[in-house]
């Protein structure tokens, strides 16, 4: 997967930068949030408490997408400021994880 930082606006009032990606993934389907998150997370480096994937867009008939994140400066302004619904789908992707873990250490 080939990540390209088209647009980077800084938001001061909300503390944020907004953040446009233009992502190419060959001959594959269009990537999940799950493996956009490790990739935007290496591209930007930063870390998971504070980026939130606000929209995954696919381009009709290319092996492209344009991808919308919010990078905020602290945890605190992301719960503050993201809708619920973006951060319950975080916590989907995450709640898989922790069931493994879990599971681990039982066996």
């Amino acid at each position: 997967m080939k990540v390209t930082v088209v647009e980077k606006k800084k938001n001061s009032v909300m503390e944020r930068e907004e953040v446009m990606l233009l992502i190419e993934h060959e001959r594959k389907a269009q990537p999940s949030r799950k493996e956009l998150e490790s990739v935007i997370l290496a591209e930007l480096g930063k870390k998971t408490d504070v980026v939130a994937v606000r929209k995954i867009q696919g381009m009709f008939g290319t092996p492209r997408s344009k991808v919308f994140v919010n990078v905020y400066k602290t945890a605190e302004k992301k719960a503050y400021f993201e809708p619920k619904y973006v951060l319950k789908k975080e916590e989907k992707l995450k709640e898989p994880e922790q069931g493994k873990q879990a599971g681990e250490a039982s066996a």
